[in-house]
């Protein structure tokens, strides 16, 4: 089963989301579901996400999103979620 989720991430960062997405990871592990993946773009702040356990498993171009002035790219991470 792939279970996707998607919530702005810019900062400051709600407490309530926060905790909800805490509250969904647990819910999903105890599901029996042991990989959380992430997806973002690289203008975000990727940065957070190596700092808090995720392992980066991926990173791209997207040529439909790219300019000539500005190349849009993604990275993929993920996270062992049963720790």
């Amino acid at each position: 089963m792939n279970i996707s989720v998607f919530c702005g991430a810019s900062l400051p960062h709600s407490e309530q989301i926060t905790d909800a997405a805490r509250q969904l990871g647990r819910a999903i592990a105890r599901g029996g579901h042991t990989l959380l993946y992430l997806w973002t773009d690289s203008s975000c702040n990727w940065q957070y996400y190596p700092r808090h356990g995720y392992e980066q498993v991926g990173f791209g171009r997207v040529p439909e999103y790219s300019t000539a002035d500005e190349e849009y790219t993604y990275r993929l991470f993920r996270k062992n979620i049963t720790q």
